[in-house]
């Protein structure tokens, strides 16, 4: 669906889809994932018959996605065997797709900059062996942020940092080039969404029922 700012002008741009998860939008398309279909769908903002274009199949269960200026990444979870959890990016048109990052402890959110990826792996329900992980765009090493979280299933990031809330009911952040975790907030429940912006980090709680924020 797409709806103005101001609440007005709802439209579908695509419908049927198979358990459409994370979205992402540049100047003229919207692209997103689809958990069930196991696919990355890419269409114009406005929508028309026949303009949907499928960007990748055959994924396990992709959970988020993110762009730069001619690539689609995403993170496949892959509920399961966490051998079969991946990072991949294809052009913003189709083409080749390319696995980034392998064998992965089910990848969930994920976050771009001019110069890295950096994600989220949720672990094992219970085990707090989620990570927060950094790579550079085109894959190579990977920079572990954090380790023991649990579950964290979101990020975000800004200049300096990537935040990331946890099923625990944990709010932090650490240096996006690496450093000791910083706790922003506890306790407050199955925290599920995060954005940020100049100066506070806004966050969902599912169990709790609440939105709420807390300074950087």
């Amino acid at each position: 669906m797409r709806v103005g700012k101001d609440g007005m002008d709802l439209a579908t741009i695509a419908a049927q889809q198979d358990g459409p998860n994370g979205v992402a939008v540049d100047d003229q398309y919207v692209y997103w994932v689809n958990w069930w279909g196991g696919n990355v769908q890419r269409s114009p903002k406005r929508g028309r018959p026949g303009s949907l274009s499928e960007l990748a199949s055959g994924q396990s269960q992709p959970f988020e996605i993110a762009l730069t200026n001619d690539a689609v990444y995403w993170s496949d979870f892959a509920w399961g065997p966490t051998t079969n959890s991946s990072l991949s990016v294809a052009g913003k048109s189709g083409g080749d797709v390319r696995v980034v990052a392998s064998n992965q402890n089910h990848a969930s959110g994920l976050s771009l900059d001019s110069a890295h990826v950096f994600w989220a792996n949720a672990g094992t329900e219970g085990n707090h062996d989620g990570e927060i992980d950094r790579m550079p765009l085109a894959g190579g090493d990977i920079l572990v942020l954090a380790t023991g979280q649990e579950s964290p299933l979101d990020i975000a990031i800004d200049n300096d940092n990537v935040y990331w809330v946890t099923s625990n009911g944990s709010v932090c952040k650490a240096p996006k080039s690496g450093g000791d975790p910083i706790l922003l907030a506890a306790d407050q429940g199955s925290l599920r969404g995060i954005a940020v912006d100049a100066d506070r980090v806004y966050y969902t709680s599912v169990s709790g029922q609440f939105i709420a924020s807390v300074p950087k």
